[in-house]
């Protein structure tokens, strides 16, 4: 081998002698991990799950079509919003009628009672609880709606309409 290909080895040998790490001694590093517990904001039909389909119904002559929905509010911070996000009406395209626009109402078992007008938010408040515990509360969604105005054989048909309600939490104290 050349001298300088010699010398070439040896300078290439000294750099990765220089890349190599050797850690001497025992000394501990402390590492600190915080958990911190998240919000919780669930709205249920007070069994765990969501209302597919709400069916209005008539309970006497001349009387609006109604129908009661339970909803259960579970949150960290006891107070929310609640926004009707369009205006609900029942429409029968095949026959080109529609109900009368539809009141919306939310309701708590404690008696607050406001109604749900397109993209205004209402604030409600669940029941107070022990420090540190979420809160829950039961309330009623409860829809009417006023049939078209006709004969009993002229408005008979199936209608369909859609509700979009947004529930999100209040920021926090």
């Amino acid at each position: 081998m050349s001298f300088n290909k010699l010398a070439l080895l040896l300078i290439f040998i000294s750099f990765i002698s220089q890349a190599e790490v050797t850690i001497h001694g025992n000394k501990s590093i402390e590492i600190i991990g915080e958990v911190v517990e998240e919000d919780n904001f669930e709205v249920t039909d007070g069994n765990g799950g969501w209302y597919s389909e709400l069916e209005l119904k008539q309970q006497e002559i001349n009387s609006p079509y109604q129908v009661d929905a339970r909803v259960h509010v579970l949150s960290t911070n006891p107070n929310f919003m609640v926004t009707l996000q369009n205006i609900v009406i029942l429409k029968n395209d095949s026959k080109g009628l529609s109900f009368a626009p539809a009141d919306v109402i939310f309701s708590s078992d404690q008696g607050e009672t406001k109604k749900l007008k397109p993209m205004e938010s209402q604030s409600f408040t669940n029941p107070d609880v022990p420090i540190g515990a979420d809160s829950e509360g039961e309330y009623t969604l409860s829809i009417s709606a006023n049939a078209p105005i006709g004969s009993h054989q002229d408005i008979t048909g199936a209608y369909v309409g859609e509700i979009a309600l947004i529930f999100e939490p209040s920021a926090s104290d």
